[in-house]
């Protein structure tokens, strides 16, 4: 089923709304951070309309509407917290000077460049926007910690994925070294080894298995020495897509959720439950249209009589940004796949020769008719 594009109604941009009792007028400028107006106690439509100035100032309208409609909704009475600094939206868009706003610069890029999802001949039409709102789900988050040091090792490994990002159209010579060469004459170059990570990669090796890893592992990512789940004594393999996705118990990297496929790989039909120690607790089994929960009695699973319905329980509904995704092959000996999760129906990965270090949705990279066919899809998150 296509996916619908959702407009949320917004107020004249031309007109600024009516002001309540407590206003008090905002100075908007280049420099002011989405942080400034998120929390700041206004009405929703007050914030709208001077996200709206800003957006103008900046010189991009359609970045502004969209983080307006889609993350800028959000207000203190949300629950949000304070956050400990504030990431400037100038900055972000045009003169980024943080790893984290290079990155996220990097990303809104990727958004610009390809409106419509990075798989040619698939249109995807809210990708963009889906895009921009995990950009707005990740300044939020990241404006929570001081700095990149502060962070949790979900964010600096996202960081350090964005920045490998290839976010033209035309192959720069820089961005081969994180592309896999199956062509002959077709880009692609050795990956270099990271201190802390994975060893050398050659032109025509699985790279995906390597981003993971060098984002939680090497140094110049999240920086877990001797905690991602390496082989003893280095080498060049740490755990491939199919070890990943597999449910296996992994140093460091117990499993948050995981959706079995059905045979032909069209769509979910069950989903694993676990706690944060990476144990099943439940399993929801597809029963119909809708997931009927089970729980395990005295060795035996049984019904609860609770149910979910399917878009409850869609692959990353448990997962946070930054999380590990992998797909699991379903013809024995075959490659899977594996990424970070990015949220909204999106994970970053080192794709191919074509495509180089790229976004792309979760839903539609389990669809046979799209990519390889695949028996599950697991997530794990970085537990201490």
């Amino acid at each position: 089923m296509k996916r619908q594009r959702v407009e949320a109604q917004l107020p004249s941009k031309d007109s600024p709304p009516p002001r309540s009792p407590h206003q008090h007028q905002l100075a908007t400028g280049p420099q002011m951070s989405l942080a400034a107006i998120q929390h700041h106690q206004l009405p929703t439509s007050e914030r709208h309309h001077y996200a709206h100035q800003l957006a103008q100032q900046i010189g991009n309208q359609r970045f502004g509407k969209l983080m307006r409609q889609i993350d800028l909704q959000r207000g203190p009475s949300d629950g949000d917290k304070v956050p400990k600094r504030e990431l400037s939206l100038f900055n972000i868009l045009f003169n980024p000077t943080t790893r984290e706003e290079t990155a996220l610069n990097r990303m809104v890029q990727y958004g610009n460049l390809h409106p419509q999802g990075s798989i040619v001949g698939m249109p995807d039409s809210d990708f963009q926007t889906r895009v921009y709102k995990s950009a707005g789900e990740l300044i939020s988050e990241m404006q929570q910690y001081e700095s990149f040091e502060k962070m949790p090792a979900r964010l600096k490994a996202i960081v350090f994925a964005l920045e490998q990002l290839n976010y033209d159209k035309v192959i720069d010579p820089q961005d081969e070294e994180w592309m896999t060469s199956r062509a002959e004459g077709a880009p692609g170059k050795r990956n270099e080894s990271r201190t802390g990570s994975t060893s050398v990669f050659g032109p025509a090796a699985w790279k995906c298995n390597k981003l993971v890893a060098d984002a939680y592992a090497s140094t110049e990512g999240a920086g877990i020495r001797n905690k991602f789940p390496l082989k003893e004594g280095g080498g060049i393999w740490g755990p491939q897509a199919n070890d990943l996705a597999s449910g296996e118990t992994l140093k460091n990297f117990p499993v948050s959720e995981m959706s079995m496929l059905a045979k032909d790989g069209t769509h979910i039909v069950e989903v694993l439950e676990y706690n944060d120690r990476g144990k099943v607790i439940a399993k929801y089994v597809l029963d119909g249209k809708v997931f009927k929960k089970h729980e395990k009695i005295k060795g035996k699973w049984v019904e609860t009589g609770e149910s979910r319905n399917p878009e409850d329980l869609q692959p990353g509904h448990a997962a946070s940004i930054g999380d590990i995704v992998a797909f699991k092959n379903a013809v024995r000996g075959a490659s899977g796949h594996t990424g970070l999760n990015l949220g909204n129906d999106l994970f970053i990965s080192a794709m191919n020769s074509t495509e180089g270090v790229g976004i792309a949705s979760i839903q539609d990279h389990i669809d046979p008719d799209v990519w390889d066919q695949y028996a599950q899809v697991t997530f794990r998150q970085y537990g201490k």
